[in-house]
């Protein structure tokens, strides 16, 4: 537990933000978007060296259906669909 002494000031304990403006980055309307699309395609170009795929095959399963996840979901799609890994 912390002691706060009751006279604190609340704002002594917060960081000061650190969010700069941009409206031309952060609000898409149209001739933003323009400006911004060429950016994005390149990061899209980029994206598939970034990516490792490990896709994961349990043994015999049924291939009938398949679902793509991973973290928890993938823990709760293997308890939700026990005939796929069996």
């Amino acid at each position: 537990m912390v002691d706060v002494p009751e006279e604190a000031d609340p704002n002594t304990y917060r960081r000061p933000a650190s969010f700069s403006r941009d409206p031309n980055k952060y609000v898409m309307i149209p001739a933003n978007a323009r400006r911004r699309h060429p950016l994005i395609e390149q990061r899209l170009r980029t994206w598939p060296s970034l990516v490792k795929i490990s896709l994961q095959q349990d043994g015999d399963s049924d291939r009938s259906l398949g679902i793509v996840t991973s973290g928890v979901a993938y823990q709760y799609a293997r308890e939700a669909f026990p005939k796929l890994h069996s």
